[in-house]
């Protein structure tokens, strides 16, 4: 065979579907991101009075822990930074001041390097087109946004102008030939420079080391951050309920990103659910000879008085059976498949059932829980599936048995992607001292913008402060709900991830499919009537929308001597359709 063939029968690399590849891109964030990073250290690294979302494909410890790396790295930036020029100051104010002036005049001129060539080039064409008496062409600036730019090239040179004149008068003032005090703020600028190079540098290897094989964290994990890694696998999950209707007369509130309540919190966008729920009567088949014939009717004589299962037996039987879909010796089984029980459990209801959460995994305590359908402690059937943690597509089923009915509850929730630019940075990412070098003179040549920075050092001590108390404190889970996902707030939005759409709802499918095949055939092994339970459970699966680009096609009639219901008047929604 050539060497310009590709054999296409080759067996591709596998790709691991534990969650490394997110949790390697997050990790890498938070050395680029200062944002997310403050995010991840105020949310998750000191917040230790409320609990941390589960996590869904990545581990939540190994990005706390680079999260509070990159926030010490810049501390130590800024502590050096403004140590050289407290430093500078008292020795010579004039010399930390000419520092400062060299820095903004750099920043400034690298606004008018952008700006100017632009502005020209715009006023040029305009007296081009006004001389050839001609129409403005499309792609020029109109004249509101060309005046916006001229005003800040001439507030930019004004500004360089000013920042030349502003050491020079100060050098007079004291006395200190100008040069002499030039050649001390050269000096000090390198040596900030210096600071930043190597901050720069150290991020870079610490960005290099989470792209290698093995766990992105070391081993050893400190109080907080066994407490955190403990919380994200936790089967007792707390949410909030929505808000009270608010007041009329009250003044309007402004909306804050967590105010919109989540029951599956961490598990991204809820994307189907069944309302309302799927319910099926507990009837005997007809041909069972185990029928009441005392009884009325026909449905007084098959109905079972007593349920014939307990919901933590169908349950059981689901944990049992649904894993086979994702065995690792099928080639052509589900991603990234687990199978987990969940508890969920609003926070106002939390007083009354601690003792419960701190045995809610316990098996005894797990069926009490399941088998109590009008209890404040719900369970649920968690079932994900994680393309290499980047799609992660969860489904939820809640089981109960009350009033002579089986109910199902059935959820959907997905992850979509995290941003792209942290997948270039870590890939981008490689060992080497040229590839040091690089990071270390890319660092030094955003010198102004990090000199503006350095007042963040400000909120240290109380950065500093968090981190200790959240040390301090017990291992044991709090009582207080989660706050906020970093992975929900990171991942790109349900609407426009368009191409990910198919595989997210092609996994929630066959989930779907798995679990009421399973739950037919358990309820037929159990002496109950499925004729119903198969109509719905086809109205389920077949119930979709043809969607193409951005025209949805509904109530539809395809095929000869089909008709539509035109009369205006709508169906109420099958059990188990979707919201």
């Amino acid at each position: 065979m050539g060497s310009g063939q590709v054999l296409l029968t080759k067996r591709p690399t596998e790709r691991s579907h534990s969650g490394d590849e997110t949790t390697r891109r997050l990790c890498a964030g938070v050395y680029f991101d200062r944002e997310f990073r403050d995010l991840v250290v105020h949310r998750v690294v000191t917040d230790f009075r409320h609990r941390v979302p589960p996590s869904y494909g990545f581990d939540l410890a190994a990005v706390a822990v680079h999260a509070w790396r990159a926030w010490r790295l810049d501390a130590l930036q800024h502590a050096c930074v403004v140590s050289v020029l407290i430093v500078t100051a008292v020795l010579s104010p004039s010399v930390a001041i000419t520092a400062l002036c060299a820095a903004g005049q750099l920043r400034l001129a690298g606004r008018l390097v952008r700006l100017a060539p632009e502005v020209l080039a715009q006023k040029a064409r305009m007296r081009i087109d006004h001389f050839l008496h001609r129409a403005p062409s499309p792609k020029q600036l109109d004249h509101q946004d060309l005046a916006e730019r001229v005003r800040a090239l001439k507030l930019a040179s004004g500004g360089v102008i000013l920042l030349v004149v502003v050491p020079v008068v100060l050098a007079g003032a004291e006395g200190t030939p100008f040069g002499t005090v030039t050649v001390w703020a050269a000096a000090v600028l390198l040596l900030i420079a210096a600071a930043i190079a190597g901050t720069a540098a150290a991020r870079h290897r610490f960005v290099v080391r989470t792209q290698r094989p093995g766990r992105p964290r070391s081993a050893w994990l400190g109080r907080r951050l066994r407490a955190i890694e403990n919380q994200q696998d936790e089967t007792v999950v707390i949410y909030r309920r929505p808000p009270p209707k608010p007041d009329p007369e009250a003044a309007p509130r402004v909306a804050e990103p967590d105010d919109e309540p989540g029951m599956f919190v961490g598990s991204g966008e809820l994307v189907h659910r069944w309302l309302p729920p799927l319910t099926v009567q507990l009837l005997r088949p007809r041909d069972s000879p185990l029928q009441d014939m005392a009884a009325p009717d026909d449905v007084a004589r098959r109905e079972h008085v007593e349920p014939p299962f307990q919901a933590h037996e169908l349950v059981d039987y689901l944990r049992r059976k649904m894993p086979r879909i994702g065995h690792r010796s099928d080639p052509i089984r589900l991603p990234g498949y687990k199978v987990k029980d969940r508890v969920y459990v609003a926070a106002a209801d939390v007083p009354s059932v601690r003792d419960q959460m701190a045995a809610g995994d316990r098996p005894g305590t797990l069926n009490g829980i399941i088998n109590a359908p009008d209890a404040p402690l719900q369970h649920f059937l968690e079932i994900r599936v994680t393309s290499s943690g980047e799609l992660a597509t969860t489904a939820y089923l809640r089981v109960t048995v009350k009033g002579r009915f089986l109910s199902l509850d059935f959820a959907a929730c997905a992850l979509t992607r995290t941003p792209d630019d942290y997948e270039l940075h870590a890939r981008l990412a490689s060992d080497g001292r040229s590839a040091l070098l690089r990071s270390a003179l890319g660092g030094a040549r955003h010198l102004p913008a990090e000199l503006t920075q350095a007042w963040h050092l400000v909120k240290a001590p109380g950065v500093l402060l968090g981190t200790w108390r959240a040390r301090r404190a017990p291992v044991e889970s709090p009582l207080a709900g989660p706050q906020a996902s970093i992975r929900e707030e990171k991942a790109a939005d349900w609407e426009r991830s368009t191409l990910d759409k198919p595989t997210i709802l092609d996994h929630m499918k066959i989930l779907e499919g798995h679990l009421l095949k399973l739950t037919e055939d358990f309820l037929r092994d159990h002496d109950v009537d499925t004729s119903d339970f198969e109509k719905r459970a086809e109205t389920i699966i077949s119930a979709n929308v043809l969607n193409m680009g951005h025209m949805d096609i509904s109530n539809s009639a395809v095929g000869p001597n089909s008709q539509v219901n035109q009369n205006g008047t709508t169906a109420p929604a099958p059990q188990g359709a979707q919201q």
